[in-house]
């Protein structure tokens, strides 16, 4: 049986969470922007790990090849992928950002930052740091978790 406080706090959670979340996701993005969040998510991947694999994405992202597909055919038919065959094993399909992919990850990025930073510059630095520990604990708890 769970305890009422625990409840409680779940239920609080879930009231807040959306509101944290939804600021959390793009906003402020430069005009020029029509990307969706998961794209956005496929290029932050690719921006980290140079080149990677389809299959590298699926894994950081958790989510099927299929879904990946979709979402690198639109960023590439946009100009902001490309595809490039492995040299060593040409059935490997190489993902990397264009030099317009670069430009629009580094501007929402940047975006992305000035907006967060404007956030947590209204609550104290305390404050930040207990967030901060607690998000680390909340990560750690996680860990091996399966996300379908």
């Amino acid at each position: 049986m769970v305890d009422a406080s625990l409840k409680s706090f779940v239920d609080r959670l879930e009231e807040l969470a959306p509101v944290v979340i939804n600021s959390f996701q793009l906003r402020d993005l430069p005009d020029n922007c029509d990307i969706t969040m998961p794209q956005c998510l496929v290029m932050r991947v690719v921006r980290e790990h140079k080149n990677c694999k389809m299959s590298d994405i699926s894994a950081a992202l958790g989510v099927t090849l299929a879904n990946v597909t979709t979402m690198v055919d639109r960023l590439l038919r946009d100009g902001f992928v490309e595809r490039s065959e492995d040299p060593e094993d040409r059935r490997i399909v190489r993902i990397g950002l264009t030099k317009e992919g670069k430009k629009l990850y580094d501007d929402v990025r940047e975006a992305k930052r000035r907006h967060l930073t404007d956030i947590f510059g209204r609550i104290t630095s305390k404050d930040r740091e207990t967030l901060l520990s607690i998000m680390e604990k909340i990560a750690e708890a996680m860990k091996g978790e399966k996300h379908e």
